[in-house]
């Protein structure tokens, strides 16, 4: 019965009929206190409902009951980098790739982050194993071609963020690509990469 209300209580969440949707979850938890996937299916009620502390506790309470679980983990790592908190989200992605080494988005996500706090030497062999595994990814591509940029290898950014640009434009990558190409020299080509990156910009942000 514990695994119908859990199941039940998931259903009516992605039908926003979220009171039932509760109710199902606290009758699962009574049956079934320690099954870790209840509390990630409550947390992505919490989710849904912009509850994201409550979501947080949820998560972080399925890491404790099931530390191998790889959706908790990095439905927590996610959460976290949304809510602002990098550092504990590193934490749980290092977690991750312990757990799964071929993980590529695990790596691509622990390599952007510990990028984004100014890691950028230990950042690098994450956003490179990333690419190896998963040579399409057009958003680690972005994040190897950023943290090349960003450690003055402006040469060797070109490559990953133009296979991104191809893959999926986005002003994010030809944000980057600007800034690769000015440390470069190459300023003409600089500013049509900048009004690349705001045009697409500008049409993201469309009401």
């Amino acid at each position: 019965r514990g695994d119908t209300h859990n199941n039940l209580g998931l259903a009516l969440t992605q039908l926003a009929r979220y009171g039932e949707a509760e109710r199902n979850f606290s009758l699962a938890l009574e049956l079934m206190p320690t099954d870790a996937r209840v509390h990630v299916n409550i947390a992505a009620l919490h989710a849904s409902q912009k509850q994201l502390v409550r979501a947080e506790a949820s998560l972080r309470q399925a890491v404790k009951i099931a530390p191998k679980m790889l959706v908790a983990r990095r439905r927590l790592a996610l959460l976290l980098g949304r809510r602002g908190n990098v550092v504990d989200a590193i934490v749980q992605l290092r977690a991750i790739v312990a757990l799964a080494p071929d993980d590529s988005e695990a790596h691509s996500l622990l390599g952007g982050a510990l990028a984004s706090q100014g890691k950028l030497a230990p950042a690098m062999p994450h956003l490179l194993k990333a690419v190896t595994l998963k040579p399409n990814d057009a958003k680690a591509l972005v994040n190897l071609g950023g943290a090349f940029a960003a450690s003055g290898q402006p040469a060797k950014a070109l490559g990953p963020l133009r296979r991104s640009i191809a893959l999926h434009p986005t002003a994010n990558a030809y944000f980057n690509l600007n800034l690769a190409l000015r440390q470069l020299g190459r300023v003409d080509e600089a500013k049509k990469a900048l009004r690349a990156a705001e045009q697409l910009r500008r049409s993201t942000h469309k009401p």
